[in-house]
């Protein structure tokens, strides 16, 4: 994974954190496919924004500045993900952050992942009963994302 010495003493049992509680604690609610009302939206903002304090906030941080507890022991620092509209022109790349989130294969990812970024669809994928409740994860994911984007 090309991590240093130094980063792997202190990454591993972080890791280990994060998939442990994946593995045994969560328990997040799964929407319905079809329009969102605001009641729905509201809920799927929610459930993003726990799934990104649970999987997200270590590396990018607890506000999405990519300043998280584990940030600094990365080789590459992570993201701010309050402007990815700003990176794309003004535009949320939905679909892109979607196929690269449920990716089991770094050649599946629209986006350029480096060597020391983790795959994220073999975890989403082996959280829910079904690959549908993967998908239904990542679009409340991105639904707290997209309502975190600054200007």
């Amino acid at each position: 994974m090309g991590l240093s010495p130094r980063l792997s003493k202190v990454l591993r049992p972080a890791c280990l954190l994060v998939v442990a509680g994946a593995v045994f604690g969560l328990a997040l609610p799964v929407a319905a496919d079809g329009p969102r009302d605001d009641d729905a939206t509201r809920s799927a903002v929610s459930s993003g924004r726990a799934t990104f304090r649970q999987f997200c906030a270590p590396c990018h941080g607890p506000a999405g500045k990519g300043n998280g507890a584990v940030a600094s022991y990365l080789l590459k620092t992570p993201s701010d993900v309050t402007q990815l509209r700003r990176r794309y022109n003004g535009v949320f790349p939905l679909a892109d952050l979607e196929a690269t989130l449920l990716a089991t294969t770094r050649d599946q990812s629209p986006r350029a992942l480096g060597s020391e970024e983790l795959l994220w669809g073999p975890v989403f994928l082996s959280l829910g009963p079904n690959p549908e409740s993967a998908r239904v994860r990542v679009a409340d994911l991105l639904a707290f994302l997209e309502s975190v984007q600054e200007p």
